[in-house]
């Protein structure tokens, strides 16, 4: 059975095939970049929304928590 699968951000699927997004793989070493700096989570998503980089297709609205990886099972 096929599976959906989400591509993680910073990627994009072209003509059949996975590549980087420019202006998200920006936003990838500017978060990491930020973070290293000693900015917070809250800090770098305002960073993200003021630089109209959007979260996904659904949202430009960063939060704390979009940087973060669910532990949950």
């Amino acid at each position: 059975m096929l599976k959906n699968r989400v591509i993680p951000f910073g990627y994009c699927m072209k003509n059949g095939e996975i590549t980087t997004e420019p202006k998200e793989v920006y936003a990838v070493a500017t978060i990491f970049s930020e973070y290293l700096n000693g900015k917070s989570l809250l800090q770098i998503a305002k960073l993200m929304e003021s630089e109209k980089i959007r979260y996904n297709s659904d949202s430009d609205h960063w939060n704390k928590k979009h940087g973060q990886a669910d532990h949950r099972k």
